[in-house]
């Protein structure tokens, strides 16, 4: 299940790395209902942050006219992201100390992945360089199969091919936590319940943290 969500802000400016600071608070509440309702389960995603109708300013801060923010969260589990929805509901969420309260939700239809199956990063897809070992390809896939398992249990003869399309970005940590970070179109072709997984979870590590969520190319 995913869902879009708007959000609208009590003060206009956002500091430049508001996306960071959001995605934070954002993890911390999605965390507390992980731990305190569903014994610590850890298979969500959410996008990256989209500022409407705004600007950025002369210092890397941004002006938000409307003071609208959007963005997109899923999960396996259609009881943890309407329990999330409804507790962003009642308390908002903040950004520094700028209070944000939703405006709005919207279902997102799931897409027929028998026509779509190339997608683009909607928040980066991070790997630790060390697990990685040089075959990024091959250890999104394991690393999917793997998360696959855990939630339904063993899947039998799974058929998966990850290919990179035309849009391939890489950037090395800046905080040294020897992640690699990566933006880029993905064509995934095989089993539709795992290309379905995929889009509910992401690829690769942190997607409850905000990495790794895909889009519709």
């Amino acid at each position: 299940m995913r869902f879009k969500v708007f959000l609208n802000a009590e003060n206009n400016y956002f500091p430049a790395n508001f996306d960071d600071i959001l995605a934070s608070a954002i993890y911390e509440l999605l965390n507390s209902i992980s731990k305190e309702y569903f014994d610590n389960f850890k298979f969500y995603n959410f996008s990256y942050f989209t500022l409407e109708n705004s600007y950025s300013c002369d210092d890397g801060s941004y002006y938000a006219r409307d003071g609208n923010v959007s963005f997109i969260v899923s999960s396996v589990n259609d009881d943890f992201v309407r329990l999330f929805i409804s507790k962003l509901i009642l308390k908002g969420v903040y950004c520094g100390n700028n209070h944000l309260n939703v405006s709005g939700i919207k279902l997102l239809y799931t897409p027929d992945f028998t026509k779509n199956n190339v997608f683009i990063t909607a928040s980066p897809i991070q790997v630790n360089i060390f697990k990685c070992n040089n075959d990024l390809l091959k250890y999104l896939t394991d690393l999917l199969l793997s998360n696959y398992d855990k939630v339904y249990g063993k899947y039998s003869n799974p058929s998966l091919n990850i290919y990179v399309g035309d849009l391939f970005e890489k950037y090395n940590s800046l905080n040294e936590d020897s992640c690699n970070y990566y933006y880029m179109q993905v064509i995934l072709e095989g089993d539709i319940e795992l290309i379905r997984f995929a889009w509910d979870i992401g690829l690769g590590e942190s997607n409850f943290k905000g990495f790794g969520m895909l889009g519709l190319d």
